[in-house]
């Protein structure tokens, strides 16, 4: 097979285009296969075809004495394979020679992955022509090897288990960061394989370092990674219930069919709502009344430029220094929210957090008092609802 055929093995996929258009990114990927090109290098006649690549005569006239001796052979080889392994004619020449007769190899170093799994393999050539050599260099193939669990990596994690009974670290490594991407039974997305990698060099103190030096931010997207993941078991564990739930809040809402409540509707639901007995207040309709209105809360200027974000409906942070009136900054807040929702007709419900201070309690009740339901969940006031 030619050199031009190899090159348009496939070229309707976005690898096969990479390994044509991208020389760092062709040498790299070839180079993981240089037990399987060296191989190829088998006599001395097949050695003489690269002699053009070596600019000094009398170092491959020596290259050539030691490769005709058995016990030196492998040193010559790998002397060999530095010469021209940065070279994208020699390598294309190397390559040719090997897949003659070899369409196994052929397939394996032209064989297609996925969009996001190239772009993830991608990432480990990329700026560096020899990022991926060092991290061949570098990594511990065993205890990686341990940290991928998913049952797709078996035959991958058996052919390298047995390389390294064997002591072929190098080809073993090789054979790893070659053949993850092209995992393809994975259970969920193909770019999986990425991610696990990470995971598992960080499960080892040998294999540690790698996850940055492949991408100095490999922390952001990680750590989103494995928050879906969790997110994704959860969901499996629980699809019979939700298969029953609806998929959005928008969905809840139509699905309970809900409308701007009444005091009257609030009087039903508190009854209804608790089994026991409220611990601070029991309400009935004459302690109702005997509550006081509600505050008026009138803003400082400086607490007018806080609340501005938030009453816009922006998700805000306020800092605002002690004594500040932060408290009663988050009451206007919630009034202005319960004032927007009720006049597009919609239903509202607001979480306030605290620490279980009475006095920021005591700040919020005296805000909203009459006008909202108020449900305590802490254990300090557990089980208790004001208005």
């Amino acid at each position: 097979m030619t050199i031009s055929s190899q090159q348009n093995f496939s070229e309707s996929d976005d690898f096969s285009k990479l390994m044509a258009s991208d020389s760092g990114f062709r040498l790299g990927h070839l180079r993981l296969y240089k037990a399987e090109l060296l191989g190829s290098v088998d006599n001395i006649e097949k050695l003489q075809q690269f002699r053009q690549f070596f600019g000094d005569s009398r170092s491959f006239t020596r290259l050539s004495e030691l490769f005709k001796d058995d016990s030196n052979k492998n040193v010559a080889l790998n002397y060999f394979w530095h010469q021209i392994c940065f070279n994208r004619e020699a390598m294309d020449r190397i390559l040719s020679m090997a897949t003659e007769g070899n369409k196994a190899l052929l397939d394996s170093i032209h064989e297609s992955m996925s969009a996001k799994s190239l772009k993830y393999y991608h990432k480990m050539f990329y700026e560096d022509a020899k990022k991926m050599d060092k991290i061949i260099m570098t990594i511990e193939p065993l205890p990686l090897c341990a940290g991928l669990k998913d049952a797709s990596y078996g035959s991958i994690k058996n052919v390298v288990q047995e390389m390294m009974r064997s002591k072929k670290y190098e080809e073993a490594a090789c054979y790893l960061m070659r053949n993850l991407p092209k995992v393809k039974s994975l259970e969920n997305e193909s770019s999986d394989w990425y991610f696990d990698f990470l995971n598992a060099c960080l499960i080892d103190s040998a294999n540690r370092s790698i996850p940055e030096f492949i991408d100095p931010d490999y922390k952001i997207h990680l750590d989103t990674y494995n928050a879906q993941r969790r997110i994704l078991k959860i969901s499996q564990n629980k699809s019979g219930l939700q298969n029953e739930l609806p998929n959005t809040v928008d969905e809840l809402e139509k699905s309970e069919e809900l409308e701007s409540r009444t005091q009257e509707h609030y009087k039903k639901y508190r009854m209804k709502a608790f089994s026991v007995p409220f611990t601070i207040f029991s309400l009935g309709d004459e302690k109702l009344e005997r509550l006081d209105d509600a505050e008026s809360i009138e803003l400082r200027p400086y607490q007018q430029e806080l609340v501005e974000a938030a009453c816009r409906g922006m998700n805000t942070i306020i800092c605002a220094p002690t004594g500040s009136g932060k408290t009663v900054v988050a009451a206007h807040i919630i009034l202005e929210h319960f004032r927007a929702m009720k006049a597009a007709d919609k239903p509202s419900r607001v979480c306030f957090v605290f620490l279980a201070i009475l006095g920021e309690f005591c700040s919020i009740l005296i805000s909203i008092s009459r006008c909202y339901i108020f449900i305590t969940l802490s254990q300090l006031y557990q089980n208790s609802v004001h208005f």
